[in-house]
């Protein structure tokens, strides 16, 4: 079944799901056979190295990006030019993580500010050999990128080893995750991930 993106963005705006991210939390391994070049939308989860918060800091309800956040926001802003198959969909930077939902269209001639419609995946198996333009593809991308600008300011060590996807099978569950990342920073305190340390500077 096909949704249109449109719908989408409506549904996100008028319904308002809690999420409860013990129940969405994505996984670390990648599920065995699935082609992850797919057409479809992908929760993402990538964590800081040892989990630091280096990537800014939160006061009240507002994220305040380092020199480090604002070379990640960058570059996940540059994923629509970047990446002819996929588009940036809702998106949160954490003080030691970022989440973001990833969607795969394969079709030509697509604005990525009018998608046409996306096949949610509905455990589709396939078989495969190597895979290119895919989301492992998306992450190393960015994670190289960044590393190599974070040099610049004086950072070696960035990233957590791998990343985190889910991968998201029905039009439900696009809108809890939407919803979940649109909270985390007022959130953030009861966040899996929150640690209480000294963040870089901004």
């Amino acid at each position: 079944m096909q949704f249109d993106s449109t719908l989408f963005s409506i549904l996100a705006t008028l319904t308002k799901h809690k999420m409860d991210y013990r129940n969405y939390k994505a996984e670390s391994l990648r599920m065995k056979g699935f082609d992850y070049s797919s057409d479809g939308a992908y929760f993402i989860t990538i964590c800081s190295f040892e989990r630091k918060n280096i990537f800014g800091q939160i006061k009240g309800s507002q994220f305040f990006e380092s020199e480090l956040g604002k070379i990640i926001k960058e570059e996940l802003l540059k994923t629509d030019i970047t990446r002819n198959n996929m588009f940036l969909g809702t998106w949160v930077i954490m003080p030691n993580h970022l989440h973001a939902i990833i969607y795969i269209s394969n079709s030509t001639n697509i604005s990525s500010y009018e998608v046409a419609k996306y096949t949610l995946i509905l455990d589709k198996f396939n078989t495969f050999t190597t895979q290119s333009n895919n989301l492992s593809s998306f992450v190393r991308g960015i994670k190289a990128s960044v590393t190599s600008k974070a040099k610049n300011i004086g950072i070696k060590s960035v990233w957590q080893s791998n990343f985190y996807e889910r991968i998201i099978r029905n039009q439900n569950e696009l809108i809890s995750i939407e919803n979940y990342i649109n909270e985390n920073i007022i959130k953030w305190e009861s966040d899996p991930n929150y640690i209480k340390m000294n963040p870089l500077k901004t």
